[in-house]
Order: C-alpha cells, then sequence, then structure tokens
C-alpha cells in the first residue's frame, strides 16, 4: 500500500512529504516507526550549551553536575561538550 509522510516544524516553507510503499499488512504501529525513521532523515539538530559558570543545569534549574570549559557533559543522557 502507499502511504504518504508528512513533517512539518512550524513553519510554513519547512514541511516535507513523501509517498513511500509499504507491505499491504503493515500496522499502525509499525507505519509509526517507520515515520520515526523516515522523518530522522530529515531532522537535525540538538541542545549546545554556550553559556554556563562551570555547572549545567536541568529544566527545572537545579544544578546536578560540575563541568568545566572543554569537558564533557552528559545531560538527560544527552552527551555534550561544555564550550
Amino acid at each position: 500500500m502507499k502511504v504518504k509522510m508528512t513533517l512539518g516544524i512550524g513553519y510554513s516553507n519547512a514541511n516535507r512529504e513523501d509517498v513511500i510503499e509499504v507491505a499491504d499488512d503493515t500496522t499502525e504501529e509499525e507505519l509509526e516507526e517507520i515515520w520515526q525513521e523516515w522523518s530522522n532523515n530529515y531532522i537535525d539538530g540538538g541542545p549546545e550549551i554556550i553559556d554556563s559558570p562551570n555547572k549545567t543545569l536541568n529544566p527545572t534549574g537545579e544544578k546536578h553536575i560540575d563541568a568545566k570549559k572543554g569537558e564533557k557533559s552528559k545531560w538527560l543522557g544527552i552527551e555534550g561538550k561544555i564550550i
């Protein structure tokens, strides 16, 4: 069967749409997984700490790790480098 995949990020000109073919017995759960893989091909981004007084903050503002400039930090399972 043919399935239309769509992706938008909130801007009128920032949309992606493709029609793909999948097996006729594909379930809705499988379609969600297929869409996730498909959409990951068009999304690139992530957090980058650009200013920090040698600490990183979680979303509640609590200080939870010491991290100095140039060191690697792990926050919410995302690894990054303090710059």
